[in-house]
């Protein structure tokens, strides 16, 4: 039986980037994954309150800094929408 319970990983994340991301960035980011990727999806809706809730992070303005870090790297892109949910992909 073929075990499909994971996410993938680029090895760049952790050569390239791991030095310059903080916990969390980190964070952010692996819920992010798994909020798309881990769902066979390439772009989702995912609300602060869905991350603060799942990264355990609380305060609001550090998961806006954690995204925007992650988009300004690349490694995540950022559909921003005008009081709607925001999509990550």
């Amino acid at each position: 039986m073929k075990d499909t319970n994971y996410i993938k990983l680029k090895n760049a994340v952790i050569d390239d980037y791991l030095s310059v991301i903080s916990g969390n960035d980190l964070k952010c980011y692996l819920f992010i994954l798994r909020k798309t990727l881990g769902w066979n999806k390439a772009k989702d809706k995912i609300s602060i309150s869905q991350l603060i809730k799942n990264t355990g992070i609380k305060k609001r303005l550090t998961i806006i800094n954690a995204t925007a870090k992650l988009a300004e790297l690349k490694l995540i892109k950022i559909h921003r929408c005008t009081g709607l949910i925001n999509v990550y992909e």
